[in-house]
């Protein structure tokens, strides 16, 4: 049950990055987990693993800031969802690592448009996004 959660989550994730166009439906957010349009904070704190949203939250910050590199951003993403889920209850650590290397998984893959938009953004270099 839960590796079909999985999957059902990975492919939102992967079709609605596809079929968005990153650089004309751009827009800056801090939200929390996943693209705009997929409420993936819901999901997570349904599935008792909440805790790792902060760390969404973070990663948005470290892609909107300036000069920070997106390995930088993915590994200090990965830190942060580790330690949250290393914190939660016992019964819910494992899950929540699984959520979390998953998010990061498709983070890495699919993560550049967004990365490289958002440097642009915040670089002020808007000019060479099309």
């Amino acid at each position: 049950m839960l590796t079909m959660k999985y999957l059902i989550l990975s492919s939102m994730i992967f079709i609605n990055t596809v079929l968005s166009n990153p650089i004309t439906n751009y827009t800056q957010s801090h939200r929390g987990c996943g693209p705009f349009g997929i409420d993936i904070d819901t999901l997570l704190a349904k599935e008792g693993v909440g805790s790792i949203t902060p760390c969404c939250v973070q990663h948005d910050q470290c892609y909107s800031t300036c000069g920070t590199t997106r390995d930088m951003c993915n590994n200090d993403f990965k830190n942060c969802t580790t330690i949250a889920c290393k914190t939660q209850q016992t019964s819910s650590s494992s899950k929540c690592l699984k959520y979390a290397n998953i998010l990061y998984g498709i983070t890495s893959v699919l993560g550049i448009p967004s990365f490289d938009i958002s440097q642009a953004v915040a670089c002020n270099k808007t000019s060479q996004l099309g």
